[in-house]
């Protein structure tokens, strides 16, 4: 069985993860800091979590979870980007 970090999309939520959390370091928007960093750490945590699922209905339910949370993620970028919080220096796009 295929691990998750063999995931080509695992992987590049983990390293948006990792870019989300460098840009907003020093940010003092701390709730939408705080909201945009957790959603995008747990895309790729949702994704590994559901890869150890043995059974597919539950795995179903995983992902289906996780097209909430990746909307979210979305939904929190185009906001921070109305508010010129970005200033486009991360690959955002899905």
């Amino acid at each position: 069985m295929m691990r998750f970090e063999q995931l080509h999309v695992w992987q590049r939520f983990a390293d948006l993860a990792c870019e989300v959390y460098i840009h907003f370091k020093t940010s003092k928007e701390f709730g939408l800091k705080d909201q945009i960093t957790r959603s995008a750490l747990s895309i790729s945590s949702n994704i590994a979590e559901g890869m150890s699922v043995k059974r597919l209905k539950v795995m179903h339910v995983f992902y289906d979870t996780q097209k909430e949370v990746v909307w979210n993620y979305f939904q929190n970028v185009d906001r921070s980007n109305e508010y010129g919080q970005l200033l486009g220096t991360l690959n955002l796009e899905p």
